[in-house]
């Protein structure tokens, strides 16, 4: 039977309210109590008005942004350290989260829990927000009763994640505003300047330059359909399985971008490494929870080679130098650890050195692009010259 409640916390008087499992209504009260609350209203309610609003609350709370998920995240932890109880937590959340889609996950979490679901469980509703590693590590830190801790592990995940999303954001600005503009550019050629400068020189009759044609021909809704197909084509063909395999093997052939992939997906695969490894889990299971956060195939198989090696008994040492997924400075700073007992340390020595490198070969990117960026700018405007040029001061125009 599913049982609405309102309780109170005896020392401050908060009060809480939700919906909990129960046989009767003192089974209700006794499980209150002993989560350090003081019952002052249980009423039985139906199965299927609880069924109702856990569906509506999942269709409203599709998805949380990286901000979001860590401003939950962080607010928890902070909460847990401070040694309030989990339920009196999201209550708190719940009623001073400004965003609504928080307030709700938060009531959601709060009513499983209350309904005998574990932590781990309770946010397993929301496998839709919170990927594996997350729960995973959810998981951990209850079985080892440092849920604050792990709370702040996975704060320390997704702020790096959020980290690197802003710095590819503000590497990609600049060059991304040259393409709007060059974009602007030649949509304003193709349907405004060329179309009148084709009814032009057809009223009076001149005969273009060669050049001129060729660009007039080059610069059509024609052209502009078939690389609009290209574009959707190579979108589509990315998202199968052989041809995502093989644009990711190939592209990190190239230099520079390369070093960047490479460390990306690395720095977040040692991140979780390290965090799940501090929080107790398995070595195997630390390694899949990594491997799931890999986004490159060619980086994920690698990946998935190294769990092959630790479940077969081999080192964690072993195991990278055998799949390649490691630089050798990092493999050995891994096999230090591991003779040291230090491997949770050696874990975050290397995710700072990716993060380091990500860094060094964003600026290294950022600055090569914008003058290749201005280049090519000057190039289709030297173009543009050309083509018009000879027709605007009369040279080649034949009446």
């Amino acid at each position: 039977m599913i049982f609405y409640y309102e309780a109170i916390k005896e020392v401050s008087n908060e009060k809480i309210s939700g919906t909990i499992e129960g046989e009767s209504p003192r089974d209700v009260r006794d499980k209150i109590k002993k989560q350090g609350f003081l019952p002052i209203k249980v009423k039985e309610i139906s199965q299927n008005s609880s069924t109702e609003s856990d569906n509506n609350t999942n269709s409203i709370v599709a998805k949380l942004s990286l901000s979001e998920k860590i401003q939950f995240t962080s607010e928890l932890e902070s909460l847990l350290t401070s040694q309030i109880p989990i339920l009196e937590a999201l209550e708190t959340i719940k009623q001073s989260a400004p965003n609504r889609k928080i307030k709700y996950i938060a009531n959601s979490i709060q009513k499983a829990i209350g309904n005998g679901y574990s932590l781990a469980q309770a946010f397993e509703k929301f496998k839709n927000i919170f990927d594996n590693v997350y729960i995973g590590l959810v998981a951990a830190g209850e079985k080892s009763g440092n849920i604050d801790k792990t709370f702040g592990r996975i704060v320390r995940i997704l702020k790096k994640q959020q980290d690197v999303k802003w710095k590819v954001i503000n590497a990609l600005t600049y060059p991304g505003i040259l393409c709007i503009i060059m974009f602007i550019v030649i949509l304003a050629f193709t349907f405004i300047v060329i179309p009148k400068f084709m009814e032009m020189y057809s009223s009076i009759g001149g005969e273009l330059p060669p050049f001129t044609k060729a660009f007039l021909g080059f610069f059509s809704l024609k052209t502009l359909l078939i690389c609009f197909i290209l574009l959707t084509t190579f979108i589509f063909l990315l998202k199968t399985p052989k041809f995502k395999a093989l644009f990711d093997y190939h592209i990190l052939k190239v230099p520079m971008l390369s070093d960047f992939i490479r460390a990306a997906n690395l720095s977040n695969f040692i991140a979780v490494l390290e965090v799940s490894y501090e929080a107790g889990i398995p070595i195997s299971k630390c390694l899949e929870m990594a491997g799931s956060t890999v986004k490159n195939v060619v980086i994920k198989k690698q990946a998935a080679n190294s769990v092959i090696m630790v479940n077969k008994g081999h080192t964690l040492t072993d195991s990278f130098k055998s799949s390649h997924l490691l630089d050798p400075v990092s493999e050995n700073l891994i096999a230090a650890g591991e003779k040291s007992g230090e491997l949770g340390h050696m874990l975050y020595q290397i995710s700072e050195n990716f993060d380091r490198l990500i860094n060094n070969t964003i600026d290294i990117l950022s600055k090569a692009v914008e003058p290749v960026m201005l280049i090519i700018m000057g190039i289709v405007v030297v173009i543009i010259l050309l083509a018009f040029l000879p027709v605007i001061t009369g040279a080649g125009l034949s009446i």
